[in-house]
């Protein structure tokens, strides 16, 4: 797979954006708990990467400007 660290949301291809997503979960920075409510999170996607974003309306929204990471590094 690609690394992934330090790529802008916006610039991976609307398949790699499908891919990165599979399984994604969004977590509550703070106590680290599953997000249950609208509100900024950050969104664990396909292992190891992780982005800040946000739910709304119960959907998971990533502005193309938000930067992927790993956090295991």
């Amino acid at each position: 797979m690609r690394d992934y660290n330090g790529i802008k949301w916006g610039s991976l291809t609307i398949g790699e954006q499908k891919t990165m997503m599979e399984n994604a979960n969004a977590v509550d920075g703070i106590t680290g708990n599953n997000m249950t409510i609208d509100g900024e999170c950050i969104i664990d996607l396909k292992f190891p990467y992780s982005v800040s974003g946000k739910i709304q309306d119960g959907e998971i929204i990533i502005d193309n400007e938000a930067v992927i990471y790993n956090p295991t590094m």
